[in-house]
């Protein structure tokens, strides 16, 4: 199954692919470490330095359940 391209996240200033969000989440790849954040991100360009910052657009599940009053329990 093929996943949609997401948005992408570029430095402001040279325009170096930073990650890509996709369900909420922010995909990080350098070299061989790959992350999935969800929430604010601050990350500086590996080719300018240039300081960006993101926040994912879609709400973690567990900023749901606070917000909706249920916790998940796991059962």
């Amino acid at each position: 199954m093929a996943e949609s391209p997401g948005q992408s996240w570029r430095c402001k200033r040279c325009g170096t692919l930073l990650g890509v969000e996709r369900g909420g989440r922010l995909h990080l790849k350098y070299k061989a470490a790959q992350y999935l954040v969800e929430g604010s991100v601050t990350a500086v360009c590996h080719r300018c330095n240039e300081l960006s910052v993101m926040r994912t657009t879609t709400e973690s599940r567990q900023d749901q359940d606070a917000r909706s009053g249920t916790a998940s329990a796991g059962t």
